[in-house]
């Protein structure tokens, strides 16, 4: 049986506005120092861990249709958008 839950729309809009907002920016900030660490966006370690970004990536993207709560979901979005922010640094310096 299928449960439907009542969410308020004002908390559950600014749930996921800050998620959306703070998700990709702090994953672009934390990507461009873990590549300049490693040696900047052209050394294979950079792109072996952009490789592990985006399977993480994936991999919180899977139970994102699947969860019923909002704080799982609202986590699962945030952790989508961290780990796709960071693959974005090493990505734009090959395609530059």
């Amino acid at each position: 049986m299928i449960t439907i839950l009542k969410i308020n729309p004002q908390v559950a809009t600014s749930f996921v506005a800050i998620a959306c907002i703070t998700g990709p920016i702090s994953g672009v900030l934390v990507g461009g120092l873990v590549t300049s660490y490693y040696g900047g966006y052209n050394t294979k370690q950079s792109r072996k861990i952009s490789l592990y970004n985006a399977w993480i990536c994936v991999a919180c993207a899977i139970p994102i249709p699947l969860v019923d709560k909002l704080q799982p979901f609202i986590g699962f979005i945030w952790l989508f958008l961290f780990f796709g922010g960071m693959i974005l640094p090493t990505f734009i310096g090959m395609m530059l």
